[in-house]
């Protein structure tokens, strides 16, 4: 589905948000496509699948400051994903187009 031209892995990320609070951090993997880059955080929980719209709310914020670094760094964002490593799967993010996420900690999943 993807296409994927390159591959970044351990991305440092720092970003100042509009508020004063600096985000850092590490990117797992970052892959650029035709449409974007896509964010990829692994995760090692041992969660069933039937849990993993729940462990992706966890993580929603993270992937959103993420997400915001990279658009202000001039890089457009074509999706966030998590990697479930231990339970064998991978969730895409549906992340607001604005930065109100980052104050929530909300977003959305999808299986």
């Amino acid at each position: 589905r993807f296409g994927v031209s390159n591959i970044e892995v351990e991305v440092p990320i720092r970003h100042a948000l509009e508020d004063g609070r600096v985000v850092r951090g590490f990117a797992d993997v970052l892959a650029e496509t035709a449409e974007g880059w896509l964010v990829i955080d692994h995760k090692s929980s041992p969660q069933p699948p039937s849990k993993w719209p729940e462990e992706t709310l966890k993580y929603s914020g993270q992937l959103a400051a993420y997400s915001s670094a990279l658009s202000a760094a001039g890089r457009r964002v074509a999706g966030c994903l998590l990697h479930f490593a231990v339970t064998g799967g991978i969730v895409e993010l549906r992340l607001p187009s604005d930065t109100a996420v980052l104050n929530s900690g909300g977003g959305s999943s999808k299986r």
